[in-house]
């Protein structure tokens, strides 16, 4: 089994952001991943990023909307401000 390296709070971020994801605050955004957790919301990120067999893997599409339009539960939505633009 491949496991994955340890990655903090910041270096999560810095990941998002690299993938072409849009962070107003990331004070904010890390505070959120710390409630949420990353594992638990990259499954939301599906929908928005290019296909898993194309060279673009894992990348956000073009003129990915923030998180608070990506169909995330309310009770989480309501904990993602750094999201807005």
């Amino acid at each position: 089994m491949n496991y994955k390296d340890f990655k903090d709070y910041q270096q999560l971020i810095q990941i998002l952001k690299d993938r072409g994801l849009r962070i107003a605050d990331e004070k904010e955004a890390i505070d959120f991943l710390q409630k949420v957790h990353y594992y638990r919301l990259s499954a939301y990120f599906i929908p928005f990023q290019h296909p898993k067999d194309s060279a673009k893997k894992d990348i956000f599409k073009d003129n990915t909307t923030p998180i608070k339009s990506m169909g995330i539960p309310q009770k989480w939505e309501n904990l993602a401000p750094w999201s807005k633009l």
